[in-house]
């Protein structure tokens, strides 16, 4: 039995991918399919025969935010309007379809939903939100 390699997606591959990625019960967001930069597609196959298809992109994630405890709610959400702002631009400059955060604070969450993000994942046990959004220029 000869192994099983990975590489990139060929021309070949796209309809079978396609069909693969809507089949599977995987959270698939055609979407992606639209997408124009920092996505690649990739393909498990043993010789010609394709097993397994998935698409990889590069997306920005905001990590940990720092809050000045003294700041007013005000000057907080001011605040956090700016650096979504700031971000989005760096979101275009860099040609990233989709940005993430993970939310725990219910201000920022608030911020965030204000500014277009979309719950993705909701753990209320934990307390954790996992925001997207997704660029309009693809």
């Amino acid at each position: 039995m000869r192994d099983i390699h990975a590489r990139p997606s060929r021309a070949g591959d796209i309809t079978e991918l396609d069909d693969a990625l809507r089949s599977t019960d995987n959270c698939f967001d055609p979407e992606i399919l639209q997408y124009s930069h920092n996505i690649r597609f990739l393909t498990a196959a043993r010789g010609k025969d394709a097993i397994a298809h998935i698409p990889v992109q590069s997306v920005l994630m905001l990590e940990s935010l720092g809050i000045n405890p003294t700041a007013s709610e005000n000057d907080l959400a001011r605040a956090l309007n700016e650096l979504i702002r700031y971000v989005l631009t760096l979101m275009h400059e860099g040609n990233f379809n989709e940005m993430y955060f993970i939310g725990t604070d219910a201000r920022v969450c608030k911020v965030a939903e204000n500014h277009g993000f979309k719950v993705l994942l909701d753990d209320t046990a934990k307390g954790h939100k996992l925001f997207v959004i997704k660029a309009r220029w693809f």
